[in-house]
């Protein structure tokens, strides 16, 4: 208790003159300011009003039973907890048994010693007090919990991140089918020279806010950004059939959003998207600064397609190409060498073929769906 402060104690007694003597009881002890309350029904709406520590509560009264009154503080979240010692001129076992079944956490027989009332009282008082610094500390623990969680959430894929707080300290995972995205703003230190560097931040930010929407909303993972790259998984860490189709319609969700932005000049910004499906190992490295990465050659060959990709075109490789021609529309763009990879054959994805709720359902194991008769690239 702050000092200066005192400790509320609510009496609850018809009998003026009972009232007076037990304030005049408790009025030694300065920690103790007593409010009184002669009607039981006003009793709870006084206890809600006065926020009391202690209520000193009479178990026969005119208009409502003490008991009564017990029960419907304790239904009550707000009064719920306040310490609850029933006066009673009764000394008999089975009215106490009632009353601490009814809720009251003591009985005194009235009158009772002073010094014994005051004891009572004061050590319930703080018990309370106790309580409730105890249930704000678990709050404030809550709270900060909660807070590290949404920043877990902020760095790692959410099982990645339940994995971490169940206490594996080695995740370390083989996913044979994804598909990994790069997403590239095209001639982006030209279009924001003129642009202060804060401008520069909210920009990006801009931009990796609506990407991060477009990845929540169809389940895929964002993995990090590093300057104005962009990578995002797709079949991890939670496997889907339909890892390529879902990569594909962010690609183009990615490259319609970028559009809609523009540089100093008035020029439309550009992405250069590149993605590619394959296995993939993931993991978490760090002790410290956890970060979930992705290696294998599927990363390589992304980052590759984009890098070489054109300004506003989505690139992808022959295999990825080959899951996704009977759902979207591509164009030929030929051979190119790739560094550890040799010569590979790439397409352009313009857009979709089919409407998307004809594709391949997100559920079920992994693998192509069965094909249909040969359709040309592009259109």
């Amino acid at each position: 208790m702050a000092p200066g402060s005192q400790w509320v104690v609510l009496l609850v007694d018809d009998q003026q003159m009972v009232a007076e003597r037990i304030t005049f009881m408790l009025s030694r002890q300065p920690e103790l300011k007593v409010v009184y309350c002669r009607d039981g029904k006003a009793a709870p709406d006084m206890a809600r009003a006065s926020r009391p520590s202690v209520i000193l509560q009479d178990l026969v009264m005119p208009d409502v039973d003490g008991l009564t009154v017990v029960r419907e503080l304790r239904a009550d979240a707000a009064t719920r907890n306040i310490p609850i010692i029933v006066l009673s001129g009764k000394d008999d076992a089975q009215t106490k048994s009632d009353s601490f079944a009814a809720g009251a956490n003591d009985y005194v027989v009235k009158l009772p010693d002073k010094l014994e009332l005051a004891a009572r009282v004061l050590y319930h008082a703080r018990a309370y007090q106790n309580q409730l610094q105890r249930d704000e500390a678990y709050r404030q623990l809550e709270q900060a919990r909660e807070a590290a969680d949404r920043l877990l959430l902020n760095i790692l894929p959410a099982p990645i991140a339940e994995r971490l707080k169940r206490g594996e300290t080695n995740i370390a995972d083989t996913f044979p089918e994804a598909t990994i995205l790069f997403a590239e703003l095209h001639d982006f230190g030209r279009l924001t020279a003129g642009m202060q560097p804060t401008e520069v931040v909210a920009l990006l930010n801009q931009f990796y806010s609506q990407f991060d929407q477009l990845i929540q909303r169809r389940g895929l993972a964002k993995i990090k950004t590093v300057g104005n790259a962009y990578m995002v998984a797709s079949g991890l860490p939670e496997a889907r059939a339909d890892h390529a189709q879902a990569a594909a319609e962010v690609a183009l969700e990615m490259q319609r959003v970028t559009a809609e932005c523009e540089g100093c000049g008035g020029e439309a910004f550009t992405l250069r998207i590149g993605f590619h499906s394959g296995p993939v190992v993931a993991g978490v490295i760090g002790t410290t600064k956890f970060s979930y990465d992705l290696w294998g050659d599927t990363v390589e060959v992304a980052l590759e397609l984009t890098t070489h990709g054109a300004p506003g075109s989505i690139q992808v490789e022959e295999t990825t190409y080959e899951r996704l021609r009977e759902t979207h529309l591509f164009e030929d763009r030929g051979e190119f060498y790739v560094l550890g990879k040799g010569v590979i054959r790439t397409f352009f994805l313009k857009g979709r073929r089919v409407p998307e709720d004809a594709q391949t359902p997100r559920t079920g194991t992994a693998g192509r769906s069965r094909r249909g008769p040969h359709l040309p690239v592009g259109m």
